[in-house]
C-alpha cells in the first residue's frame, strides 16, 4: 500500500501527508468498520472513518449486503492462483 499512497499522492498533492491507511486482517477490518471506525491499540483509541476498503470481491459485495459499504463493488486487480509442492522423491 505504501507505493499506491505515494503515487496517490504524486497525483493528488494537496493530500500530501493527509493518507492514511492501513493492512490488517479482513476480520479485524469488518470489526472496525462495525465500530464506526474506532481503532484500538493496546490502550490507545482512535477514530478513522475509511473512504475506501479494499478486500476480496465477494466479500465487499457481502458488505453492502450488509449495509456496510455503499456500493458498486468495484473490481480493481485480478490474478490466477497456483498451488504449489515440491516434486516427489523416489
Amino acid at each position: 500500500m505504501a507505493p499506491l499512497a505515494k503515487a496517490f499522492e504524486a497525483q493528488h498533492p494537496d493530500l500530501r501527508g493527509r493518507i492514511y491507511f492501513e493492512t490488517i486482517p479482513p476480520g479485524l477490518l469488518v470489526d472496525q468498520i462495525k465500530a464506526g471506525g474506532r481503532i484500538t491499540v493496546g490502550n490507545m483509541s482512535w477514530t478513522a472513518k475509511p473512504d475506501a476498503h479494499f478486500a476480496g470481491l465477494l466479500k465487499v459485495k457481502d458488505l453492502i449486503d450488509e449495509g456496510l459499504l455503499i456500493g458498486p463493488a468495484v473490481p480493481y486487480v485480478t490474478n490466477d492462483l497456483a498451488i504449489i509442492f515440491p516434486k516427489r522423491q523416489s
